[in-house]
């Protein structure tokens, strides 16, 4: 019999629970930390690293001291406006990946009318800053 890892599969109850305070987070009802406290621990008790909700992924990384660090990444392709409603309102959430000798970096955004996480080009701080000057 081979040493393959049998993973439980995550009830829906539990992804609608993760799923609810990631969009908490995301509209600003919950702290940060509490959102990757409560993800982690979900994570953990299930023995898995990831979890894929719909649209988007939350990726347990590591612990920064007793914090764990939780990324959400959008799994749409990059796109302008939300690949869900087409609205165009977002809030940053981070930086997935630093694009060298560009002005963008690509980011996860949040629809702040539909309530979708996708990816999506954003300006480089320092860019921005100096498009503003």
């Amino acid at each position: 019999m081979s040493g393959a890892k049998v993973y439980e599969i995550v009830p829906q109850e539990v992804r609608d629970l993760v799923d609810r305070w990631v969009k908490n987070f995301a509209w600003g009802l919950i702290r940060h930390n509490t959102m990757m406290r409560a993800v982690a621990t979900v994570l953990k008790l299930h023995g898995i690293k990831r979890l894929p909700l719909g649209r988007y992924e939350v990726v347990y990384t590591c612990d920064f001291g007793d914090l764990p660090i939780i990324h959400i990444h959008g799994r749409e392709r990059v796109s302008e406006a939300c690949p869900a409603c087409g609205s165009s309102a977002w809030r940053y959430i981070h930086t997935e990946r630093e694009l060298p000798f560009s002005r963008y970096d690509i980011i996860t955004a949040f629809c702040l009318d539909c309530g979708c996480f996708y990816r999506k080009f954003g300006w480089k701080v320092e860019e921005r800053d100096a498009e503003q000057a």
